[in-house]
C-alpha cells in the first residue's frame, strides 16, 4: 500500500477506536448507575477490575431481554480478548528467548511457544482458588506499575538519547515519508522521561512510607447478595500482610532484572553513558542492513550498508 493509502487506513482506524471507547464508557456507566439506583450498591464497589466484569456487566445482562444469547456474546468476546492478548504476550517474549537467546537450542519453534503456554498455564492456576482474587490484586499491584514505568523510563532514555533523536527522526521520516514534529521530539527526548522519573519516585517513596491495602470480601452471604434494596459492603480494606509486600518486592526485582543483566552483558561504559547525556555520541541512522561484523554500539558506515530499503521500496512502487 501507498503511504497516502496507509495514512488515510490510520486515520479510520484511531477514529473507529475513539468512537468504540465512547460507546463502551457509556454503556458500562449506564449500567453501573441503573445499578446503584436500584440496589444502593456504590459504584465504587464495582466500577473496575473483576467486579466490573463478573457482577455489574453479568448482573445487566441478566436482566436483558434473550439473556442466553447475550450472556454467550459478553463472554465469548472475553474468551477472545484473553487470546488475543496471549498472542502479543507470547511472541515478544518467544522470539528473544528463541531467536536471540537460544535458550531452547536447535529445538522447533512450536516446542518453545509449547514449553512457555504451559508455564504461564501453571502460574494462571494461583488464581483459580477461593483466595485468587487476593493474588490478583498483589500481582496486579506490584509487578504492573512499577516495571513498566522502568522499562518505559529505560526505552524513552534508549530511543532520545542513545539511538538519538535526530536519528530517531530519521528513521521516523524513512518509515512515513513525514519528519517527527518538534512537540513529540521534545516531548521523547526531556518530558516524558522527567515525568515518568517523577512518578517512579513517588511510587517507590509511597510504597515504602505506606502500607500497603487490599480489598478482602465481607457479606458474602447469599441471602444478603440477593436482596434487591441491600446496601451491605462486601469489601473491606484491610493492610497487607508483611510477606505478601515482601513477594511483591521480589516479584518487581525479577521484572526489572532483565533490563539491568542485559545492561551489563552489552558492556556499555560509563564513559559512553556520559557521552549519551551529552549528546556527543558518534554515529548516524543509515538505511539498510548493518554488516554481520558490527556491533551494536559502533558506528555504521553508508558505504557498508547491504540494502537500500528506500530505492527497493521505490522500485517495487513503480512496478
Amino acid at each position: 500500500p501507498t503511504r497516502r493509502s496507509s495514512g488515510s487506513k490510520q486515520w479510520y482506524q484511531r477514529r473507529v477506536r475513539g468512537g468504540t471507547s465512547l460507546l463502551a464508557g457509556s454503556c458500562v456507566y449506564s449500567i453501573l448507575g441503573f445499578r446503584e439506583h436500584s440496589t444502593g450498591a456504590k459504584i465504587d464497589n464495582v466500577s473496575a477490575g473483576t467486579g466490573l466484569t463478573f457482577i455489574a456487566i453479568t448482573e445487566a445482562v441478566s436482566s436483558m431481554t434473550g439473556t442466553p444469547f447475550f450472556a454467550f456474546v459478553f463472554f465469548f468476546m472475553l474468551f477472545n480478548l484473553g487470546v488475543s492478548s496471549q498472542f502479543g504476550t507470547l511472541a515478544g517474549l518467544v522470539t528473544p528467548l528463541y531467536n536471540d537467546l537460544r535458550v531452547f537450542g536447535k529445538a522447533r519453534k512450536e516446542i518453545c511457544v509449547a514449553v512457555i503456554s504451559l508455564a504461564f498455564l501453571l502460574i494462571g492456576l494461583l488464581f483459580t482458588p477461593g483466595n485468587g482474587e487476593y493474588m490478583l490484586q498483589l500481582f496486579n499491584n506490584y509487578p504492573v506499575t512499577m516495571p513498566l514505568l522502568i522499562v518505559s523510563i529505560v526505552e524513552a532514555f534508549g530511543c532520545g538519547w542513545v539511538f538519538g533523536i535526530d536519528n530517531f527522526d530519521l528513521a521516523i521520516q524513512d518509515m512515513t515519508g513525514a519528519p517527527c514534529p518538534k512537540f513529540f521530539k521534545i516531548c521523547i527526548k526531556f518530558v516524558s522521561p522527567a515525568i515518568m522519573i517523577i512518578l517512579l519516585i513517588w511510587l517507590m517513596v509511597n510504597s515504602i512510607m505506606e502500607v500497603e491495602t487490599y480489598e478482602a470480601f465481607v457479606n458474602c452471604s447469599p441471602d444478603i447478595a440477593m436482596r434487591s434494596n441491600s446496601t451491605a459492603e462486601f469489601t473491606e480494606t484491610k493492610p497487607l500482610p508483611t510477606w505478601a509486600r515482601v513477594m511483591g518486592g521480589l516479584m518487581v526485582t525479577l521484572c526489572v532484572l532483565p533490563v539491568a543483566v542485559v545492561g551489563i552483558t552489552r558492556r556499555m561504559s560509563i564513559k559512553e553513558f556520559m557521552q549519551c547525556l551529552r549528546n556527543e555520541r558518534g554515529g548516524e541512522y543509515v538505511i539498510g542492513e548493518a554488516p554481520k561484523n558490527a556491533t551494536r554500539l559502533s558506528v555504521v558506515n553508508p558505504e557498508d550498508v547491504k540494502v537500500n530499503y528506500v530505492a527497493q521500496r521505490e522500485d517495487v512502487q513503480s512496478v
